[in-house]
């Protein structure tokens, strides 16, 4: 916790799940701003366990078990506990971040790698730098992730297999929430800790109150794919966090709104 309320008095949206939302919210009220909580995705299992299930007995053939978020280390765990299976085997763990790393050992496995830039990209040059051709890596994630670690550990000479763990969908059942909690005043900014959640928003708020409020309020993406895919879909972003956690999240709130950006009904 830093030594002065960064955030005093700014109400901030936080668009994770339910589940999720409410760890960076109590970042955001540590530095004494207030968290919007609006819930618009939702985490939904896949709509066939079948090649989730195949992969968890067959754990032991793989070099490495690769997680690109703490959902997709969570839910591969709960999923290989329910088939009473070992969930790691003798593979080598990586994780793209220190949120997954923590969520593992939170699970009781250990990151062996954990790249220093938080994103696919860097996992995969860190995965290629320890020796991609002839090994085989099985990666749970979600569904709609992107394909930039599979291509490249391809390209290296690697097999690598995917199985979906889970969906990021619409929560379509937080449409009046959210009216409720943007028509009751303005934010000060709003975040988005991925891609699904910025199509989430647009998609679940109505369009003319989601633009009213990301015209007016300071925009902060947690990485450079989420910023890329909210200027895609037309949205202003006015920082990316330098560290993609959490805790960079909310340094780069505190950074951006420190420096007067918040909007007044202006589009960038």
């Amino acid at each position: 916790m830093s030594g002065e309320s960064r955030l005093e008095g700014r109400r901030v949206a936080v668009t994770r799940p339910r589940e999720q939302a409410r760890s960076l919210g109590r970042l955001i009220e540590r530095e004494g701003g207030e968290p919007v909580l609006l819930p618009v995705i939702r985490i939904a299992p896949p709509e066939d366990w079948s090649e989730v299930d195949e992969a968890a007995r067959r754990v032991g053939e793989y070099d490495w078990l690769v997680f690109t978020s703490a959902n997709g280390a969570r839910i591969w765990f709960e999923r290989v506990a329910t088939l009473g299976l070992e969930p790691v085997g003798s593979a080598r763990v990586a994780a793209i971040g220190p949120g997954t790393a923590e969520a593992l050992e939170k699970l009781g496995a250990r990151a062996d790698l954990v790249p220093a830039d938080y994103v696919a990209e860097s996992l995969l040059d860190a995965l290629v730098s320890e020796g991609a051709r002839g090994r085989r890596f099985l990666m749970p994630r979600a569904s709609e992730a992107r394909d930039v670690l599979r291509l490249g550990l391809e390209r290296a000479g690697a097999e690598v297999t995917e199985v979906g763990l889970y969906r990021a969908v619409p929560n379509a059942d937080g449409r009046e929430e959210a009216e409720r909690l943007l028509s009751a005043g303005p934010v000060d900014a709003i975040t988005f800790t991925s891609s699904s959640t910025v199509g989430a928003f647009l998609e679940v708020v109505p369009e003319p109150l989601a633009r009213s409020a990301l015209e007016r309020a300071s925009v902060v993406c947690i990485g450079p794919v989420t910023a890329a895919t909210a200027r895609e879909r037309g949205v202003r972003v006015d920082a990316v966090a330098r560290e993609h956690t959490m805790s960079g999240l909310v340094d780069a709130l505190a950074e951006c709104l420190s420096a007067g950006h918040v909007r007044e009904g202006v589009s960038g």
